[in-house]
């Protein structure tokens, strides 16, 4: 967080949790389709500020670079676009999990990233989903043509990431197994 921090012209007091805001914030972005032109702009914003060309692939680099220094896991990660729709991004499980984990420890940002959060049979992609679980599950959806994902929280105990990929994916199927998994937590 310090090298992005000093990359964007921050002061030794900008608080970390803005730091994270920031990335939650990009992820976010990333899991609404609605959103995919600001997600992109937000990510080209990230490299503007640090005085060079704001473009994408070092908008991803310092996006991936801020998930490492906050200690989120970033073995396959690959950020390419702020939208989260090219077929070269990747995340892992583990890496959702952390920013998860990430937003849900910093007291600067939770209140504001939990309700960022779709709601279980309430809000969002979650409105029609995971009725029996109303309002005890939050979490974001992503969906293309090749992968299908569910990563959130079951209370405030267990936070989960749930990733699927084919050639094309079945998104019904993947739902499906997607809440099973959920509701088994």
């Amino acid at each position: 967080l310090a090298a992005i921090n000093a990359l964007t012209g921050g002061a030794a007091s900008t608080p970390t949790g803005w730091l994270i805001l920031l990335l939650v914030a990009s992820w976010a972005c990333y899991y609404a389709p609605k959103l995919a032109g600001y997600a992109e702009m937000l990510l080209k914003g990230i490299a503007a500020a640090t005085g060079k060309q704001g473009s994408s692939s070092l908008g991803g680099k310092l996006v991936v670079a801020t998930m490492a220094e906050a200690g989120i896991p970033v073995e396959g990660v690959k950020i390419v676009d702020g939208s989260g729709l090219s077929s070269l991004d990747r995340l892992t499980a583990a890496s959702l999990v952390g920013v998860l984990q990430a937003g849900l420890t910093d007291p600067t940002i939770r209140t504001a990233f939990v309700g960022s959060l779709a709601v279980a049979g309430r809000s969002g992609t979650l409105s029609t989903r995971l009725p029996a679980l109303q309002g005890r599950v939050k979490g974001k959806t992503g969906t293309t043509n090749i992968a299908c994902s569910l990563s959130g929280l079951v209370g405030r105990s267990y936070a989960f990431a749930v990733l699927q990929t084919g050639n094309p994916v079945s998104s019904w199927a993947a739902r499906a197994a997607q809440d099973r998994f959920v509701t088994l937590l």
